[in-house]
């Protein structure tokens, strides 16, 4: 899972996000679940809307970047601690980001 937009810095980021319009509303989690179904998808979503790397995050959330690509990329199951980690670094609930709807 290697693409370019995992090798941009966030200027990069901030500068693609600035020229193409972001096709959802990240308040609204319905949205997020529907362009994002499985957990991984929705951690690489709100990563990229956050122009955070996958190093980046892996700092954030003291998770290893490995860990973070194969949570990315629905290899692995993670650990509990490590969802409330990383959701703490998107600052986002977990309940958000798992996909609990009240």
């Amino acid at each position: 899972m290697n693409t370019y937009a995992h090798k941009m810095d966030k200027r990069e980021y901030k500068r693609l996000l600035r020229s193409r319009h972001v096709p959802c509303d990240v308040r609204n989690p319905a949205t997020i679940y529907d362009m994002a179904p499985t957990l991984g998808g929705r951690i690489r979503l709100l990563r990229i809307l956050r122009c955070m790397s996958q190093n980046d995050l892996a700092v954030e959330s003291d998770v290893s970047q490995a860990c973070v690509d194969r949570i990315e990329a629905d290899l692995v199951e993670p650990r509990m601690a490590s969802v409330l980690s990383i959701a703490n670094a998107l600052n986002v609930g977990l309940e958000y980001l798992v996909g609990v709807q009240k």
